[in-house]
């Protein structure tokens, strides 16, 4: 069965338009700030005359999920260890408010290419199956005179895909109903 050279192109078109030009990266920056105020039931607990230490927290991550999720400050800051008024470190529990500043960002990464492949895709060398048995499709040869750039007008390409539609090598999996 003999098969035109623009059907075989046809098939590699459909093959390549598959590939991403452009890459956007869609996530969720997260700043969490907390102001507290901490003691040390050792060193100045409540009633006895000496302040809360304040602190201040911040935090910034991205996330992808669209919710920002900080703990609460009862839970995070039960045992935590600060900086005293002596300037020694202090272990307490803290109390204070949250402030969670959300913002939803966008980057976008534009991927060199010729409108149809990749550059980074394009400069690559061609692989294909080189085992003459059909049931062994992990066995991977080089094309060593062919790159994607090459491709269209390649002898390599057109005997390739000659074997592989025609059944020489691979079998006859493709096949084409004659009307006439």
């Amino acid at each position: 069965m003999q098969f035109s050279i623009d059907f075989f192109y046809q098939c590699l078109i459909w093959v390549v338009l598959l590939v991403i030009m452009n890459t956007e990266e869609h996530f969720l920056n997260c700043r969490i700030i907390e102001e507290l105020e901490c003691r040390d039931n050792s060193k100045n607990p409540v009633g006895s005359g000496v302040p809360a230490v304040k602190v201040r927290v911040e935090r910034n991550f991205n996330t992808t999920t669209g919710v920002c999720i900080a703990r609460p400050i009862s839970i995070a800051y039960a045992s935590y260890h600060f900086t005293g008024h002596d300037l020694m470190s202090w272990r307490g529990s803290c109390t204070g408010k949250q402030t969670i500043i959300s913002t939803w960002k966008s980057n976008h990464y534009y991927k060199p290419n010729d409108g149809v492949v990749l550059t980074a895709s394009s400069e690559r060398k061609i692989l294909v199956n080189k085992s003459h048995d059909a049931k062994i499709s992990h066995f991977v040869g080089l094309m060593p005179k062919t790159n994607h750039n090459q491709m269209k007008n390649s002898q390599e390409t057109k005997k390739a895909l000659l074997e592989l539609y025609e059944g020489v090598k691979f079998g006859s999996f493709f096949k084409l109903k004659t009307v006439f």
